[in-house]
């Protein structure tokens, strides 16, 4: 062995401001600063990341070649949608959805990869019992009737009588009365799970639920602000597209409905978050079937 790594040191323009977001995203101190010169590291006996300014740094235009990457980093997570949120939030600028490479604010590429099975977990151990609760809603709502949601509906106020602030509870039980038709039942749990402090995916999905909600009873202006705010947060989300557009259709916007519409189908193809329309196929058919409905009276 010839030597042993120390910092991997990045150019930035600002390097306070790219210290910070990386400590952030990697839950380390900045252990030195100076004008020109700062560190992230576990403490200031280990080595790092670190960052020095470069006043006339060009960001990279990955994955046009003018500007090459020069470098880039892969960030092991143990949620990449959670992570992808959490790095937006941050600052970081997507360069691909459908890959999980983003930018950060000084335009360096880095990638988001999935935790692989040897590795041990990143954000540490899972508290036992969210894990346990998390598990009990899964169990509940995949053995769901849509048919028939009364004792789903049932099973989940049984949960949320333990579990009465609950964000997840909140929003499942919302759900369930959604799917139940009881629109006006669900906002209320809904608007109950987002003051508890909803996060990650779930979050994008009462995005959508609780905006189509209010379209279907007649609050057509605050479910769009319900989706814009959403969408502001997830804005490769092909579901909140979609269902922002039915509620401009509703509105009778239609000319923006159908161009959203279009962006949607654009964003999937360039690879943005498609997948997680599939959780809503069969709402987006049969809303599909309605309006074909109200075209043929």
């Amino acid at each position: 062995m010839i030597g042993r790594a120390h910092h991997v040191i990045l150019d930035a323009p600002d390097p306070s401001a790219a210290a910070e977001f990386w400590s952030q995203v990697l839950g380390l101190p900045v252990t030195h600063s100076s004008d020109d010169f700062v560190v992230v590291s576990q403490d200031t006996t280990t080595s790092g990341w670190a960052f020095q300014r470069a006043p006339g740094l060009a960001p990279s235009t990955w994955p046009d070649p003018r500007v090459p990457q020069q470098v880039h980093l892969d960030v092991m997570v143990d949620d990449v949608e959670a992570a992808d949120d959490a790095v937006r939030r941050l600052g970081a600028r997507s360069l691909d959805a459908a890959a999980h490479v983003w930018a950060d604010p000084a335009g360096h590429p880095f990638c988001l990869v999935p935790r692989p099975g040897w590795a041990p977990p990143v954000g540490g151990a899972t508290d036992p019992a969210r894990a346990e609760l998390d598990a009990e809603l899964d169990r509940i709502v995949a053995a769901r009737d849509r048919d028939a949601m009364q004792p789903t509906i049932e099973a989940l106020h049984r949960v949320l009588v333990e579990h009465p602030d609950d964000a997840r509870v909140l929003y499942e039980v919302g759900g369930a009365h959604d799917t139940a038709g009881e629109e006006e039942v669900a906002r209320g749990f809904y608007e109950r799970a987002l003051d508890a402090g909803l996060e990650g995916d779930v979050l994008r999905r009462c995005g959508v639920q609780y905006g189509s909600t209010l379209r279907n009873l007649g609050e057509t202006e605050r479910s769009l602000v319900v989706f814009a705010q959403a969408r502001e947060a997830y804005p490769e989300s092909v579901s909140l597209m979609a269902f922002e557009a039915l509620t401009l259709h509703a509105a009778g916007r239609l000319d923006e409905a159908v161009a959203l519409l279009l962006e949607a189908v654009a964003s999937s193809a360039e690879g943005g978050e498609a997948d997680d329309a599939k959780r809503y196929a069969a709402a987006l058919r049969g809303n599909a079937e309605y309006l074909r409905s109200l075209a043929g009276d």
